[in-house]
């Protein structure tokens, strides 16, 4: 596997002087650790991948090692910690597992748009965003055409044993024919009832996709905000993102988000403006909205167990619980690694928010 090779390339680029068999057996670790891999493990996870975590226990993937090898003594602290955690993550999103969508997505959503880079491997950045592409694609399939259910051969031959069994003089000798046509015929007929419902809810799963979608393109043609009751147009830049973003995720919460996301938020606010739209500062965006609203919304959130995976988010209930005073960002800037006085254009603030909440969604089930 790519990832496995690529691990060896970072033992030696990053200094660590680690021979041949144990960067092997690390592979092998590596390996079972993406397999263990659960929806709960993806923050820990991240926090190693983007060099978050100073110290503390052992995280949980390190059990996949310590089980293939008894000697293993990579410290939470140590380099090595962070190499092993961008090497499972690059094995998962490699291997189009279950997991890889939603890993993908949080890892792109985590690096705020490039903002704030994997510790050792801005490769894994690129890996993510095409996994994730893929996911997106994949994730409202045209139902198939579904043949009808054809008769078992072994309710056509116990018919036949049926029919020749009460030809004889004696019923009580047809009667193991009997029985063995009716439980043949009910294997048969919940068979079908199976198929039958399977099909129909693909359908149905498929038909409410194509409504969210609908109401999607309606939203995006009329360009209506829902939340603040007025065109878009007619809301200042940074503040038409922030809804559209919010808003986009109310009418369509895909699992893995729109593919087509990017370009709908676009059309939302960039639409009625005329040139280029400024990049704006993170402090600025995250002081934008009603403070009120944002101390509700993203309060608990700013301290949650996810906060220094959800920034932008973060950001607006820091600031919120501060009064927008200044003190609030040199504790975002400790939380997440991320400079609050960097600036994202709008189109990207608006897809951060979206995606952001795809995240909450994705992990909190």
């Amino acid at each position: 596997m790519q990832a496995i090779k690529r691990m060896g390339i970072l033992y030696g680029k990053f200094g660590l002087a680690t021979d041949a068999e144990l960067i092997e057996a690390r592979g092998v670790g590596v390996e079972a650790a993406a397999s263990a891999l659960t929806t709960d493990g993806i923050p820990e996870l991240l926090r190693y991948v983007f060099g978050l975590v100073r110290d503390g226990a052992a995280p949980a993937f390190f059990e996949a090692f310590s089980e293939k090898d008894p000697t293993f003594d990579v410290q939470p602290a140590d380099k090595e910690a962070i190499l092993l955690a961008t090497s499972i993550a690059s094995y998962e999103l490699e291997n189009d597992t279950s997991l890889s969508g939603v890993l993908a997505l949080c890892l792109v959503t985590a690096s705020v748009g490039g903002l704030r880079k994997p510790a050792l491997d801005d490769q894994l950045l690129i890996l993510a965003e095409r996994t994730l592409a893929e996911a997106q694609g994949h994730s409202n399939v045209i139902p198939k055409p579904r043949a009808a259910t054809k008769q078992p051969k072994e309710l056509a031959e116990m018919v036949v044993n049926l029919d020749s069994a009460t030809n004889q003089q004696y019923l009580h000798t047809a009667k193991p024919a009997l029985m063995g046509s009716i439980q043949e015929l009910i294997k048969y007929v919940e068979a079908v009832s199976s198929a039958t419902a399977k099909a129909d809810n693909e359908t149905l799963t498929y038909v409410t996709a194509l409504e969210k979608e609908l109401r999607t393109h309606w939203w995006v043609t009329g360009g209506w905000s829902t939340d603040a009751a007025k065109p878009f147009r007619q809301i200042a830049t940074v503040e038409a993102a922030l809804r559209a973003g919010k808003e986009l995720y109310d009418k369509n919460p895909a699992k893995f988000g729109l593919f087509a996301a990017p370009a709908l938020l676009s059309l939302v606010v960039e639409s009625g403006r005329q040139g280029e739209l400024g990049d704006v500062s993170i402090i600025e965006a995250a002081t934008n909205l009603d403070r009120a609203w944002r101390k509700e919304t993203y309060g608990a959130l700013a301290v949650g167990k996810l906060a220094d995976l959800i920034p932008f988010s973060t950001a607006q209930g820091l600031a919120a619980d501060s009064a927008d005073a200044e003190d609030w960002q040199p504790r975002f800037k400790r939380l997440t690694d991320i400079d609050p006085s960097m600036k994202l254009n709008p189109l990207d603030l608006a897809l951060q928010v979206y995606r952001e909440r795809l995240v909450l969604a994705g992990l909190s089930k």
